[in-house]
């Protein structure tokens, strides 16, 4: 049942009926009662919502991961063309795959910087994330290039 100011809806046989409370007259719902009624909606729930918590997490989760890698798409671009700006032959596979692992200096930078900030103050700045990462990836591409790790372009 369920209770408004002035009506009361009663499911039955596959129908719900509303009854006006003044054709009822007195009446006391007892607390066991209403207690019952809750347990029986909790036992009908449960099951939903420990699946809907479960999809709802599994949902962030992927929509996080698709994020990163969509980054790591722009993020590849970026460090491909940088190694052009430093003649190296850098083709965008090994752009992306040096994308990602500069992300993972970038995610650590981060996950202290928000822990931190309560103490710090500081949360960081406006693309702090691709900063580091390019800077990260600038001065290992310029390190490969002066140990000649990667190839030059021929000019």
């Amino acid at each position: 049942a369920w209770i408004t100011k002035d009506t009361i809806f009663i499911q039955g046989d596959n129908e719900l009926r509303s009854v006006p409370l003044t054709e009822i007259g007195e009446a006391t719902i007892d607390k066991e009662i209403a207690d019952e009624f809750l347990q029986t909606i909790v036992k009908k729930f449960k099951p939903y919502f420990i699946m809907g918590t479960i999809a709802v997490i599994l949902i962030i989760y992927i929509a996080i991961v698709a994020w990163r890698m969509l980054y790591g798409l722009f993020l590849g671009l970026l460090i491909w063309a940088l190694s052009s700006i430093l003649s190296l032959e850098l083709n965008y596979e090994n752009s992306y795959k040096m994308g990602l692992h500069a992300m993972t200096t970038s995610i650590f930078a981060g996950f202290i910087l928000n822990n931190t900030s309560q103490w710090t103050g500081f949360n960081g700045f406006l693309l702090m994330f691709t900063s580091i990462a390019v800077i990260i990836t600038a001065i290992n591409l310029a390190h490969a290039k002066n140990k000649k790790i990667l190839k030059a372009k021929k000019a």
